[in-house]
């Protein structure tokens, strides 16, 4: 019994996390108009994640704008409604990390009954802000050699960054490098460095939804980060089960020395790096159902 609760207690302390995610998350931008110009207030505004199918709702403003922020990186539909259009409904829309994109929507007169189907297909460019960076996707991520699996090693393999005496975004000092765990900051505050891994919050990469490397132009809800940002957004769990499991091994016997590496005290050591990770919907029989409204990740 105590094994168990502990169990739950590890799987409570995550759920935090789950609420936390308000920097680094997507806002969605635009402005409903008729086939005339003229804009329309009062319109609904659904936006549904894909994978979840967690609703984010809101209506349009009487200049005829819509916003809709806190959007965790994901596909996404969204649909508008208003009296006297028809409906429209767009599909496949890919929300990323820290970006505010904007689709303005031009409504048709007819039924509500009716709708106008977008099938997104190219991808949605961040207008609204002067951030410049690169993303990453989780998928993506898993699939790189990074060093130890630790996710500030991510930097590596991003442009606009420099591994000479340390890790050095555009030029800028390491010391300004700035670095975030769902938008709490990941490494001791002053004279850290990312390069040290006692200094700083690291996670196996395999529970990484995506990160950008944020270079210039830094939004304001950033701050202590002159010289760039790494930006490190957590899985939320969706209404599917999702797990991993991985051990890096490296045998020491199987490592080559040079000839005057051979002495016994300079043999190689043995490297296990484990990890595993578990996500999907908070479920307690006869209890609660969280299919569509609750998730988890271990």
């Amino acid at each position: 019994m105590t094994a168990m609760w502990k169990a739950i207690s590890a799987v409570l302390l995550l759920v935090p996390f789950t609420f936390a995610q308000t920097t680094g998350t997507a806002t969605l931008v635009g402005t409903v108009t008729d086939n005339t110009g003229a804009v329309v207030p009062g319109a609904t505004v659904k936006i549904v994640n894909v994978e979840t199918q967690f609703v984010y709702t809101g209506v349009t403003s009487p200049e005829g704008a819509y916003y809709v922020p806190n959007l965790i990186p994901g596909t996404y539909r969204l649909t508008i409604e208003a009296s006297g259009f028809k409906r429209y409904v767009r599909e496949g829309m890919v929300l990323r990390t820290s970006e505010q994109p904007r689709v303005d929507v031009k409504l048709e007169v007819g039924a509500v009954t009716e709708s106008i189907q977008v099938d997104a297909s190219a991808p949605l460019l961040e207008t609204e802000t002067t951030s410049t960076g690169q993303i990453l996707e989780g998928e993506t991520i898993v699939k790189i050699p990074i060093l130890q699996k630790y996710a500030f090693r991510i930097l590596l393999y991003l442009p606009s960054t420099s591994n000479m005496n340390g890790q050095h975004v555009v030029g800028q000092r390491e010391r300004s490098l700035g670095y975030t765990i769902d938008g709490v900051g990941g490494k001791e505050p002053v004279r850290s460095m990312i390069g040290s891994t006692n200094q700083v919050t690291s996670t196996t990469i395999d529970a990484l939804q995506e990160v950008k490397l944020f270079t210039t132009g830094m939004p304001a809800e950033f701050g202590h980060s002159a010289g760039g940002l790494l930006s490190t957004v957590f899985k939320t769990g969706t209404n599917r089960w999702h797990g991993s499991a991985e051990d890096r091994y490296i045998k020491k016997e199987l490592i080559h020395r040079t000839r005057l590496e051979q002495l016994p005290r300079n043999n190689p050591f043995t490297y296990h790096e484990l990890s595993a990770t578990m996500s999907g919907p908070v479920y307690i029989p006869k209890v609660y159902n969280g299919k569509d409204k609750t998730f988890w990740l271990f």
